[in-house]
């Protein structure tokens, strides 16, 4: 009875870090999906506009180690949790950079953003090997990994034109709100 527990708790977490690691691609390819449209909110040059994926993959690199050592030194809960808390912490700081209504406020966000999924990458590559065999193990991480390029390759499709539709941002009007709040509302309505 309890060996049959451990194996389905086994597959529950490998199934919940596949879907972790598909969200992840999804929003690691929305970034590709952004820039036009900041770019024609905040009337970007192309230079800033591409800025907004250096400081996406800035964070994956400033991040990386520091993540590792926290994982190392506690626990793949422990770094799992600080990755969820970093990146709801830059969701949240959306709405701050849309109420500013300013462009490196958005840059500040999305590296917040950045750093929390990198927390969760690094702590799920390794957690996910450790669910098993030893000697299935690279098995488990093709397959772990096979959902992060499903998920990079599905969000482009399906929230590129949502994102990107003209009609989106004249649907939404609101008197009070600038065209760059406007143009983020966009972003977060569904």
């Amino acid at each position: 009875m309890i060996g049959s527990f451990v194996v389905t708790t086994k597959y529950v977490a490998l199934v919940a870090i596949a879907v972790l690691f598909f969200m992840m691609g999804v929003l690691t390819s929305l970034n590709d999906v952004l820039i036009p449209h900041l770019k024609a909110v905040f009337g970007l040059s192309y230079f800033q506009a591409l800025l907004i994926q250096v400081v996406w993959f800035l964070a994956y690199m400033v991040n990386s180690y520091p993540c590792g050592k926290v994982v190392r030194q506690t626990s793949y809960r422990t770094g799992m949790v600080s990755g969820y808390l970093i990146a709801g912490l830059g969701c949240l700081l959306f709405l701050l950079a849309w109420y500013l209504d300013n462009y490196y406020a958005f840059l500040i966000t999305l590296f917040v953003v950045a750093s929390g999924i990198s927390f969760l990458q690094v702590v799920s590559s390794p957690y996910g090997a450790a669910l098993g065999d030893p000697s299935t193990e690279h098995q488990r991480l093709v397959f772990l990994h096979a959902f992060f390029a499903l998920g990079t390759t599905v969000a482009p499709m399906v929230a590129g034109p949502a994102i990107l539709d003209s009609v989106g941002t004249e649907r939404l009007n609101i008197g009070f709100a600038s065209e760059a709040q406007q143009g983020a509302m966009t972003l977060l309505m569904p």
